[in-house]
């Protein structure tokens, strides 16, 4: 392969990644308003300004791309986890942030809208998505562990319960808040819960320290 047939490659597969990426994207905006079901492919291709054929290229079903959408919002948890690891905060002071930023999320991002609820629509995808929430579960629980570890959270504290517990009430704030009010008052309900929560798993020295502090304020 000569040095300007490499070139040409590498620019196609830019292009192509670049194609697919906004296919993702425009189907991620046609799902998050429509929902899969009424969803075709004509609307996905019509609203990236493609051809069915052009957008088959990359995704041969409807299916395929909802995997994508899903699979995009996925990644996005990935990289929040990544980031999580430079803040140098503490593991209550990391979930509530994470909490915070997952939450911003669902009002600013269409493929994290979309990747959600497409993941409530599982039964009517012919293809299998990746697992929700167990990333999540997973990634709290080692925050709480490790809070038990440094006595920043109560040793009483089932770590995976918990973790369980803490996501599920996330999403089921969410979706409420979703429902009412189009998740305008999100990040004050979120907020708000979150002081709840940690007050539940925090030390008792932890509690005491946070309590004396506020006192003095």
């Amino acid at each position: 392969m000569t040095p300007r047939s490499r070139g040409t490659g590498r620019v196609m597969q830019a292009r192509a990644q670049r194609t697919r990426g906004a296919g993702v994207l425009a189907a991620a905006e046609v799902f998050d308003r429509l929902g899969y079901a009424a969803t075709t492919l004509d609307d996905i291709a019509e609203h990236m300004d493609a051809t069915r054929g052009g957008l088959q290229y990359h995704f041969p079903s409807k299916a395929a791309i909802a995997v994508a959408v899903v699979e995009a919002h996925h990644e996005g948890w990935f990289r929040l986890m990544d980031e999580a690891a430079s803040w140098g905060s503490g593991p209550l002071d990391t979930i509530g942030r994470l909490i915070q930023r997952v939450g911003e999320s669902f009002a600013t991002s269409a493929i994290a809208r979309a990747g959600l609820r497409l993941g409530n629509e599982y039964e009517l995808i012919d293809s299998e998505l990746p697992a929700p929430f167990v990333d999540w579960i997973r990634e709290i629980s080692r925050l709480l562990r490790r809070g038990i570890a440094e006595g920043e959270v109560s040793s009483s504290v089932d770590p995976d319960k918990r973790a369980r517990r803490i996501v599920a009430s996330f999403f089921g704030i969410q979706e409420v808040s979703a429902r009412l009010d189009g998740r305008a008052g999100l990040a004050q309900e979120l907020a708000e819960w979150w002081q709840d929560e940690r007050k539940l798993v925090a030390s008792p020295k932890v509690t005491k320290k946070r309590s004396t502090a506020n006192t003095r304020r």
